[in-house]
């Protein structure tokens, strides 16, 4: 990523970093000992400044320097809060974590994975049903037979399928499978206008354990992308897993008091027990992951079969 810098002399020195895009990334206080290591050269776009090591060799630069004053402010870039409650059904068995919706011109539907390029439901519809538009709307209206042309030279009539997932049948899904779902960012900052985790800055991580406590039977997290596997690795202070496989993972979590205001209750509520989980590392369903969706599925088909949510058609 190139970034531009920029110096405001008013009221304080400062050196701001600023993204391709304009918006405001960072700034650091220029002081006599920065500038003295540094220098300023122009050239053909403009000003340029050049990092030298301590020794004097050089190290970087940075290009487009230019002088800023007062309009910083305007250019930072908005928080975006996550527009989504977690979907957390009753007796869930597991927990998949993404890191953050697309923009919402992204979404083809109210609901996680919108993306209509993001293949996280053919994927699924591929594992369950044999049937990467399962979970397309319109797609069981019409098959693939029928939307050719007849022996007689006439086009078959039918609904066709639409460039959108059918939320309903998907929360059924779910729903009946114990996925609960949700993301490792609650509020990001987008650098770029782009569905891409390389420019998301996570502003605010989710609570992870304490939407576990939501969840009490839920046994395995799952991870979809590298930025909701660092989250999580973070937070519960574990290795991360081969893609395609998981680790152990835990944390302490309170024992539900015992209903009543007894000494007793006061008691059990403060004692803490240990809850393990299996942590569950799957190939981005982005198609930007070089990976056939057929070889992403065999990976999700393992998982799913583990944690026992196959077997059985809904």
């Amino acid at each position: 990523m190139i970034l531009r810098a920029a110096v405001s002399f008013i009221p304080t020195p400062r050196l701001a970093f600023l993204h391709r895009n304009g918006y405001f990334r960072g700034q650091r206080q220029l002081t006599e000992r920065l500038l003295h290591r540094n220098r300023l050269f122009r050239g053909e776009t403009g000003f340029y400044m050049q990092f030298l090591h301590q020794n004097g060799h050089f190290r970087g630069e940075i290009p487009y320097f230019y002088y800023f004053c007062d309009d910083m402010e305007e250019n930072i870039i908005p928080v975006e809060r996550h527009p989504l409650e977690p979907f957390l059904p009753e007796g869930a068995k597991v927990l998949m974590l993404g890191s953050f919706p697309p923009s919402r011109k992204r979404w083809s539907m109210d609901f996680f994975y919108p993306n209509w390029i993001n293949d996280m439901w053919r994927i699924v519809g591929h594992v369950f049903y044999g049937d990467r538009d399962h979970f397309v709307a319109g797609s069981s209206a019409i098959s693939e037979t029928e939307n050719r042309i007849s022996h007689a030279g006439s086009a078959r009539s039918g609904k066709q399928s639409e460039k959108r997932f059918d939320k309903d049948r998907i929360v059924k899904f779910c729903t009946s499978r114990g996925i609960a779902l949700y993301d490792t960012a609650c509020e990001v900052r987008r650098l770029q206008d782009n569905a891409s985790d390389k420019f998301l800055e996570v502003v605010k991580a989710t609570d992870l354990k304490a939407l576990l406590e939501r969840i009490p039977e839920c046994r395995a997290i799952v991870t979809t992308g590298q930025k909701a596997t660092d989250v999580v690795c973070e937070v519960f202070g574990c290795e991360e897993p081969p893609v395609g496989g998981y680790t152990e993972c835990g944390f302490d979590t309170f024992l539900h008091p015992i209903p009543g205001n007894s000494e007793v209750s006061s008691a059990v509520s403060q004692e803490k027990c240990s809850r393990s989980l299996r942590f569950w590392r799957m190939p981005s369903s982005s198609r930007a992951y070089p990976l056939a969706l057929e070889k992403k599925a065999e990976y999700y088909r393992r998982m799913f079969e583990s944690e026992g949510l196959t077997g059985y058609a809904i």
